[in-house]
């Protein structure tokens, strides 16, 4: 087998298990990894609407619909109506921001045991390479 198909089946194996470890982890936090990285990216750049959201994960609006009316209902988001009164921006509530304040730290502390004999410059070589493929795709 080549070593670019293997390269990209390690990879996406990679992906799925780190994706279901995530999920177990995050459970104990009451959120899941697709709650997360909506709640993520608010946290990292404000409040932003639905469609903003999904154009920047890459879902359809109503995925990321669903996923916003969670946590709404676990009180970690609400909406905002902005200028344009048709149009909300989902923002964290306070609830929202702790939650995501400790799911970070004990994300980040997995993150870097995962990376753990990787230099930084072998991790940004990797970083580097993710971002040109997807890029492409």
């Amino acid at each position: 087998m080549s070593e670019h198909r293997q390269l990209f089946l390690a990879f996406t194996k990679m992906q799925r298990l780190y994706i279901k470890r995530l999920n177990e982890r995050l459970e104990s936090l009451n959120v899941s990894y697709a709650q997360w990285s909506v709640l993520y990216y608010i946290y990292s750049n404000g409040p932003h609407t639905i469609s903003e959201i999904a154009k920047h994960q890459d879902v359809e609006k109503p995925t990321i619909s669903k996923v916003v009316q969670k946590l709404d209902e676990y009180g970690y988001v609400t909406g905002v109506q902005g200028e344009d009164k048709r149009v909300k921006r989902v923002t964290l509530t306070p609830k929202g921001q702790q939650n995501c304040e400790a799911v970070d730290a004990h994300l980040g502390a997995y993150q870097q045991s995962l990376a753990e004999g990787f230099n930084e410059e072998e991790q940004a070589f990797v970083r580097q390479f993710i971002e040109s493929v997807t890029a492409k795709l």
